[in-house]
């Protein structure tokens, strides 16, 4: 009876270990010898309406159809989807593409990549400019260059959520809608400017693919080895393991009541760490006749390396107000200013500022209380940050900010935590009006691998301020490494 639960133990590890169903070969391929699963995105030849009259449902028929007016890609077989927000639901969200799941790389139909995963696809940049791929007009796989005023609708912030004021709002609404410019691969990608919705022109809409092509990765990992020892008492447990991953040991006396994935976590045995190349497991006999056991392994979740509410004071954060480069006029760098950070609770009459901290009481904001001067330049600088074992790191903040559009900025650098000198620009510029808190997240470039680095945060004004404007805030900032 042993012999035989024993080759069931095993049976039952090694079908939960085997991959999903490979899909048939994609007519559309990767082009920079990536061989796993991927998804496609397309801008549309068509220029459909978006104001209050249509839905996500319509958004998502319109490039469902667009790709289907090309053989290949109807040939394809799969899903397409819009990534544009309404107020019902985010582009993140409707192209299932949220940074809280790691996503597969993404590409256009010609074969060049556009972002990495779901982070990086929402991280303020994309790496090749979205072409013109559908059929609609006459469009092939590979596509056309789009000019900058070449519009596409998205309702979207930079970072995939719904926009709802300054540069336009959702769609599915009346009046100015946020649209993206043609060839860019900033946060214009995305977020750009606002056309009316009662423009007869329309813009064109985003569609990305469900996942094509290459092997799904194993859910989990293959029972290598399975032994009793009857002097001790123990059965001991092998299966093979990845650095990164975390394993659960589930088990069921009757495989039939629920599927392996819902089987219980036995005898506490879960979120066993990683020991490549192969784990075990020893523990006593359990007293039934029969048994089944699965190894189930995820990743492990990133580990925070920098984690500031600003709740217990300012800590290590360094704010200046000089040596800042100006918006041109008046060019230059900036001297002290009456401008400074100041951390505390934000004051809820202040125009164009926050009602309050993002969580909290507390948070940081370029004054609390009045609107930012001319000519100024401050930096809010993070605490340095131990990047010398990490193989990636993510940054994740809120923000509010009330800037004024097309002269004055914010900006977020990266630093070498050495001499503060610049390692990257995360986020190049931004401005305009929030109304409300937002969540930035932003994948740090490979160049802070094996460093020391510091988060910077600037708002830096011209000469002249025609309205006053509440500046930036910034709260929950955090960096983790997978």
């Amino acid at each position: 009876m042993f012999k035989q639960m024993m080759s069931l133990l095993v049976l039952a590890g090694l079908v939960l270990a085997l991959a999903p169903t490979a899909q048939a070969a994609p007519i559309v391929i990767p082009g920079d010898g990536y061989t796993g699963p991927y998804r496609l995105v397309f801008a549309t030849s068509s220029h459909p309406m978006a104001d209050s009259s249509r839905t996500m449902t319509d958004f998502n028929a319109d490039v469902t159809t667009a790709a289907g007016l090309i053989t290949e890609l109807a040939a394809l077989g799969t899903t397409w989807t819009a990534i544009a927000s309404t107020p019902t639901v985010d582009a993140r969200d409707n192209s299932d593409t949220n940074p809280s799941s790691t996503g597969i790389p993404i590409y256009t139909t010609s074969g060049l990549r556009i972002a990495d995963d779901n982070a990086d696809l929402w991280d303020g940049s994309i790496q090749n400019p979205i072409m013109l791929d559908d059929g609609t007009s006459g469009g092939n796989l590979t596509g056309g260059q789009r000019s900058y005023s070449d519009y596409t609708w998205t309702g979207s912030n930079t970072n995939g959520t719904g926009a709802s004021s300054g540069d336009g709002r959702q769609l599915s609404t009346d009046g100015n809608l946020r649209v993206s410019r043609g060839g860019r691969i900033d946060s214009g990608w995305i977020s750009g400017v606002s056309i009316n919705s009662a423009d007869t022109r329309g813009a064109r809409l985003y569609g990305i693919s469900d996942v094509l092509g290459g092997t799904t990765p194993a859910a989990d990992p293959e029972i290598t080895e399975i032994d009793y020892d009857p002097d001790a008492g123990n059965l001991r447990i092998r299966w093979d393991s990845q650095d990164g991953r975390l394993y659960n040991l589930r088990s069921e006396s009757d495989p039939s009541v629920a599927a392996p994935i819902d089987w219980p976590i036995f005898d506490g045995h879960q979120d066993l760490a990683a020991t490549p190349p192969e784990n075990t497991l020893t523990f006593p006999l359990p007293a039934d006749s029969e048994r089944f056991f699965v190894i189930e392994g995820f990743p492990a979740p990133p580990v925070s390396v920098l984690s500031e509410d600003f709740e217990s004071g300012q800590g290590d954060w360094v704010p200046g107000n000089s040596g800042v480069p100006l918006p041109d006029p008046p060019g230059g760098v900036s001297s002290p200013t009456a401008t400074v950070w100041e951390l505390g609770t934000p004051d809820p009459v202040l125009l164009g500022g926050p009602p309050a901290a993002h969580s909290g009481t507390n948070c940081f904001g370029t004054d609390l209380d009045t609107s930012y001067a001319d000519l100024t330049g401050v930096f809010l600088r993070s605490p340095s940050i131990n990047l010398t074992t990490a193989a990636g790191a993510t940054l994740t903040f809120w923000r509010f900010y009330d800037i004024e559009t097309g002269f004055d900025w914010g900006r977020v650098r990266v630093l070498d935590a050495a001499d503060d000198s610049e390692i990257a620009v995360l986020e190049e510029t931004f401005d305009g009006t929030t109304n409300d808190w937002e969540e930035v997240s932003i994948k740090l470039p490979a160049e802070v691998a094996g460093k020391m680095v510091k988060i910077e945060f600037i708002l830096a004004t011209d000469d002249v301020t025609n309205n006053p404007q509440a500046g930036l805030y910034i709260d929950d900032v955090s960096v983790t490494v997978p």
